[in-house]
């Protein structure tokens, strides 16, 4: 029942959320000279009905792997940014600092709150996986942002370890796209590019669901 019952929460936060974060994407948008509107359909893909049926589904998901435990609260928060962030990547391609930086302190200070003892994972987690994307880019500028870099850095503060999970699941859902683009351009499609916050997005939710029990089956 509790399981249930927190399904059902998340799904009611997470999909009001959804319908309302459409109102705010132009505002968050406006504040950054890079951004630049992208093709009509993820217009289309960021309306509010599309959004809200995303929280609902990704809410519901994360409440019944959670349960109605305090755990619960920094995952949906974690969920209701993630779709935020994702949209304005989709419609602006940015990942507005407007978005991370709360983030990161939001995702520190629920976390600890709730497992005070995570306190060196969470920290140490936000800090390995900002270094780490930094460097790929550095090394790969036309493939990552510093947007990706300070999303992973958020996504260290909510996830602790699990951040790992995140990035490799997120990476690995991008490069699907990208083999798609090479098969049906060939040589063309070096020069196209697409939003990885959706993707590193994904791979964070999927990573709340999943994450723990990955990292469990890797070590053991």
């Amino acid at each position: 029942m509790s399981a249930l019952v927190a399904a059902g929460i998340g799904a009611l936060v997470c999909g009001v959320a959804g319908a309302l974060w459409p109102r705010f994407l132009p505002w968050f948008a406006s504040r950054s000279e890079e951004a630049a509107e992208q093709p009509g359909w993820t217009m289309r893909f960021t309306r509010a009905p599309l959004m809200a049926c995303a929280g609902a589904v990704f809410g519901g998901a994360v409440g019944a792997s959670f349960g109605a435990r305090w755990p619960l609260l920094p995952a949906l928060a974690l969920v209701v940014l993630l779709l935020g962030i994702s949209a304005v990547d989709l419609r602006y391609r940015i990942i507005p600092n407007r978005l991370t930086g709360p983030g990161v302190l939001i995702g520190l200070a629920l976390g600890i709150a709730v497992a005070p003892d995570r306190w060196l994972e969470l920290l140490i987690a936000t800090v390995v996986a900002t270094l780490l994307l930094l460097v790929c880019a550095i090394i790969s500028p036309a493939g990552m942002g510093m947007g990706d870099v300070k999303l992973v850095g958020m996504l260290g503060a909510f996830l602790g370890a699990a951040v790992s999970v995140a990035m490799m699941l997120g990476l690995f859902l991008a490069a699907l796209p990208s083999i798609l683009l090479l098969v049906r351009h060939g040589r063309g499609a070096r020069g196209m590019t697409f939003g990885l916050g959706p993707f590193l997005a994904l791979g964070a939710i999927l990573a709340l669901v999943w994450g723990d029990g990955v990292i469990d089956w890797y070590l053991n």
